[in-house]
């Protein structure tokens, strides 16, 4: 299992841990792929803008579980090489159990402003994309 340092000060790292019961606590990060999403691949080659908004996600997230004092996040984009369809295959029938081990889950609802108050009935929340993943469910 890869996950993802919440480090970010000198850009982005993946540790691999061998055995996913013996890794440290870390947190997940609950998406929509958008266009040009940060990979795997990207970061191992050190092949990306910081200016890309979806570097700026998997920033985000980084600092979010950093401030709850989580040192590591899983994110599907950049801890699956996707390259492999080896690992995307066992990524399938693993993910449950990896969302069920972290301590915190981040849903990031990208057509959300931040100001929207989703007990309006006509709430960006009520519509966001996130809510017709395949992988909702799991991810609560």
């Amino acid at each position: 299992m890869r996950l993802l340092s919440t480090d970010t000060q000198f850009g982005l790292t993946v540790k691999y841990f061998e055995d996913p019961n013996c890794c440290p606590q870390y947190g997940v990060i609950s998406h929509v792929w958008g266009k040009d999403e940060l990979l795997y691949v990207d970061i191992v080659n050190s092949d990306y803008d910081r200016t890309w908004d979806n570097y700026k996600k998997v920033v985000a997230c980084c600092e979010a579980a950093r401030r709850r004092r989580l040192q590591y996040v899983w994110i599907n984009t950049c801890c699956i090489d996707w390259r492999s369809d080896l690992e995307v295959r066992e990524a399938v029938n693993s993910r449950f159990a990896w969302y069920k081990k972290a301590v915190l889950c981040f849903a990031f609802l990208e057509d959300v402003p931040s100001s929207n108050n989703p007990s309006a009935k006509n709430s960006a929340f009520r519509t966001s994309r996130w809510f017709t993943t395949d992988w909702t469910l799991q991810d609560l």
